[in-house]
């Protein structure tokens, strides 16, 4: 199950990574060219996480109580917050994650339509 866990970590680290980008871009109200280099290291991640998106609620699903709590320790160490928050942050990852898988897709479908015109 340990490949479950690390679906489930990267899906979660590279929604904490991307959040932070993005709070860090948007702190002086606006977004700026040079704000765009923030998300230069997450963009290599997007694959894996489109693949670990599609296994991550059936994966958390299937983990027995200690990797359940390896998965909150890992967010509570990286947002540095207690388990509920924790815990909300994990299910929230996973909708973000989602709605990143689903973007892709859409926009593979929408480049094949393009493609295809």
């Amino acid at each position: 199950m340990k490949e479950g866990i690390e679906n489930i970590k990267n899906c979660v680290g590279f929604v904490l990574d991307i959040t932070a980008d993005v709070q860090t871009a948007l702190a002086d109200g606006k977004f700026g060219l040079r704000d765009s280099f923030l998300f230069v290291d997450d963009v290599p991640q997007v694959p894996k996480v489109i693949r670990s998106a599609a296994k991550f609620w059936d994966e958390f699903q299937d983990l027995d109580e200690t990797e359940q709590a390896e998965i909150v320790d890992f967010v509570i160490e990286r947002v540095k917050c207690n388990t509920e928050k924790a815990k909300a942050i994990i299910v929230q990852s996973f909708k973000t994650a989602m709605s990143i898988n689903d973007v892709a897709r859409d926009g593979i479908a929408l480049a094949r339509i393009i493609k295809a015109a």
